[in-house]
This record gives structure tokens, sequence and C-alpha cells, in this order.
């Protein structure tokens, strides 16, 4: 069984991101000898980013369905559907993130090649289909986004 965790040395410290995880995962080897080993994280994104890469797939999925382009006017598939945010994610988002960079994950993408994704949606709608895409949040508009559901 292994455990992996991840963390930040300070100096001759380690800074657990999340400190309940490893009390909690330790319990499971109480009593045992165990080897442990650090590697090098690869910082793939923030949470911010990762926040603003699911506010952006809502805002586009609220712009397609606005336009009436469903998924089929839109990808060339036989039945209509509305978009929803989980869908841009995996019929579009997905599919050039796998295509480009091979990787499995939106957790595996750096914020240069969000953008790039970004870039080839909104060039893709604009070009094909004369629609606006929103442009991808900042953290005004995130910030406005976690005001908005605070009221609610």
């Amino acid at each position: 069984m292994d455990i992996k965790l991840n963390a930040k040395i300070e100096g001759q410290y380690i800074k657990f991101d999340n400190v309940n995880k490893l009390h909690e995962e330790l319990k499971k080897f109480d009593g045992y000898h165990v080897k442990i080993t650090i590697e090098k994280a690869v910082k793939t994104r923030s949470d911010q980013a990762n926040r603003a890469l699911h506010l952006y797939f809502r805002l586009l999925s609220d712009t397609l369905n606005e336009h009436g382009l469903d998924i089929a006017k839109s990808l060339s598939k036989k039945v209509e559907h509305r978009w929803t945010p989980d869908l841009i994610k995996e019929l579009i988002f997905k599919k050039i993130m796998r295509s480009l960079f091979t990787k499995r994950s939106t957790t595996q993408l750096k914020s240069a090649e969000i953008n790039e994704i970004v870039d080839i949606i909104t060039r893709h709608f604009g070009e094909h289909f004369g629609v606006e895409t929103p442009t991808f949040p900042n953290i005004d508009q995130m910030l406005r986004e976690q005001d908005f559901k605070n009221l609610i």
C-alpha cells in the first residue's frame, strides 16, 4: 500500500498540503517499519486555475446554448442535446487536450496548455458558427462567482 501526499520542503521541514490526510494515512502504518521516498512534484496548475477552467466550461456551455448550438450542430452528432459544463469538458476540451498533449486528465495540464486549448475552441466557434465564446475567467470573475454562491 502506497501513500502519495503533496508537501513542500521549507528548510529542513516538510509542510504537508493536507495534514489531516497525512494523519489519517499514517494510522494505517502504526507499528510498522516503512520506507519514505521523496520525489519532486511537477506543479501543473493552481487550485484557482482549476476553478477558472471549470467556470470556463460553464460559461462556454451557456454561450453555445444561447446561440442554439446544441451538440449535434456543433460536433456533427445525430442526437440533439443542450450543452452542460461536463459535456464541454468531455466532448470538446478533453478531445483537443488528448490530441495535442496526449494527456488523460485536465489535472495534468499546465496553464500554457490550457490557454492553447481555449484558443482553439474560441477560433473554432468563431470561424464556423460566428459565436464569440467567453474569455477565460480571471481572478475578478472568480471572486464574483464566489460572492454569488455565498448569497445563495
